[in-house]
């Protein structure tokens, strides 16, 4: 289901399915920050990493190395860490 920001009560709040999932905020843009970070940590998830296959958590699709393999990768293609 997708997130989405909405008015509730007298402030804002995401909601899923009709349901509200965080408390009232006072403000829009900080109910966008909230449902931003829930979709990220939604993606969060055990990977291996490309490279030396160890298992660590990735932030989502595009985070597919550990940190030392990225920091590794690093000094030899620019590209492959942003």
């Amino acid at each position: 289901m997708s997130l989405d920001v909405r008015k509730y009560g007298y402030g804002w709040a995401v909601f899923e399915g009709g349901k509200p999932v965080t408390p009232e905020l006072s403000q829009k843009h900080l109910a966008e920050n909230r449902r931003d970070r829930i979709a990220i940590e939604r993606q969060r998830r055990p990977r291996n990493c490309l490279r030396c296959e160890a298992e660590f958590v990735s932030t989502g699709p595009g985070h597919r190395m550990c940190n030392h393999c990225r920091a590794v990768a690093g000094g030899v293609d620019p590209q492959m860490v942003p």
